[in-house]
């Protein structure tokens, strides 16, 4: 099939007299394929019934938000900052409640102990470990909701120092754990809360 001066390609469909026949065209999307681009698209029947698809979901779209239809992709850009700066936001927070919760640990724990504590999820207990580290202080943190455990420490290179995932490894998997990490951050999880305890366990007579 050939357009004089636009393109030449191997036959993909129907056969038609001209392109009106086509009736109404709508491009989809384009993308790279191999060496050339491979081109998505709608004609005639399907192309006006995807066409009432779009604008019935921009209608619904625009009720729901209570806007003008063309005010939408305005208002939504407007919405995707916001949620940014909000998650931004709650990132700082978030640390900053583990920088507080470090600094009590650290202040009520004996100097040069392992730090045993609690967190609800993994992410917080990841950032109480890493807020730990930060002041100098080697922890095991119990994840509870998702049976986890974290172990960090800052890095170290005085002799004797052993790497978290060398002094935790082997006594997590022992007891089920699977993960991993390196010389200063190590995490693992249990398929129950007993394995979890002992791991735990383990770790404070260690």
């Amino acid at each position: 099939v050939e357009i004089d001066g636009i393109e030449f390609s191997a036959c993909c469909g129907t056969h038609v007299r001209s392109t009106a026949a086509l009736g109404a065209f709508r491009i989809v999307k384009a993308e790279k394929y191999k060496t050339g681009c491979r081109v998505h698209f709608v004609a005639g029947g399907r192309a006006f019934a995807d066409y009432r698809r779009l604008a019935a979901l921009v209608r619904e779209s625009s009720a729901i938000a209570g806007i003008p239809e063309d005010e939408l992709a305005g208002a939504v850009s407007a919405s995707r900052d916001r949620v940014k700066a909000l998650e931004r936001s709650l990132e700082e927070a978030r640390a900053a409640t583990a920088t507080a919760e470090a600094s009590a640990l650290d202040g009520s724990a004996p100097a040069g102990a392992v730090i045993f504590a609690e967190a609800a999820t993994f992410d917080s207990g990841s950032r109480l470990a890493k807020a730990l580290a930060a002041r100098g202080r080697v922890s095991v943190i119990r994840c509870v909701a998702e049976t986890k455990a974290v172990a960090c420490s800052p890095a170290q290179s005085e002799p004797g120092f052993r790497p978290v995932d060398e002094a935790f490894g082997q006594m997590a998997r022992t007891l089920g754990g699977k993960g991993g990490g390196g010389k200063t951050f190590f995490q693992a999880a249990f398929s129950d809360a007993e394995s979890l305890d002992g791991f735990i366990e383990a770790a404070r007579l260690a």
